[in-house]
């Protein structure tokens, strides 16, 4: 495969189990292994506009580790995020998409049991919905995951 040019953000996606930070730059993962109780937006999160999330505290963001070459900066999300990113993406909801998991009611106790459960449906998930190949290359996806940053 020829060398992508060193403006270009990755475009497609590898689950974390067949990618090899030997590929291309055209190729990224994502791994998610841990969340955080936040009490406020986390420094340094990129905010994504209307996809900045709700903004009750605290709250779980999930860490999502993104891999592209020998490269890799992690983002937290938390779960309103993944639900814009699906809104934005796959505003019909295709019949065979992905499903998030179900969101929480106001009397539903989230803590740490809670958060791992759902980290463990997330990361399912994200690797399912970044296997379709018009998500990967999806703009939205692309500011979600920042991409940009393997830019240039």
């Amino acid at each position: 495969m020829a060398n992508p040019s060193s403006n270009s953000t990755p475009v497609m996606f590898l689950a974390s189990d067949h990618w090899s930070p030997r590929f291309e730059n055209t190729f990224f993962t994502v791994k998610m292994e841990a969340f955080e109780l936040q009490t406020s937006h986390p420094a340094g999160n990129e905010p994504l506009g209307v996809a900045q999330g709700k903004g009750t505290f605290p709250a779980y963001y999930y860490k999502i580790d993104v891999c592209c070459g020998h490269s890799k900066h992690s983002v937290l999300r938390r779960f309103s995020q993944f639900v814009w990113l699906v809104s934005k993406v796959q505003p019909d909801k295709p019949p065979d998409a992905p499903q998030l998991p179900p969101g929480t009611w106001i009397c539903q106790s989230q803590n740490a049991a809670f958060a791992r459960n759902r980290l463990e449906q997330l990361r399912e998930f994200l690797q399912t919905f970044l296997q379709r190949p018009e998500v990967a290359s999806h703009p939205v996806v692309a500011a979600f995951l920042e991409l940009d940053k393997f830019a240039g």
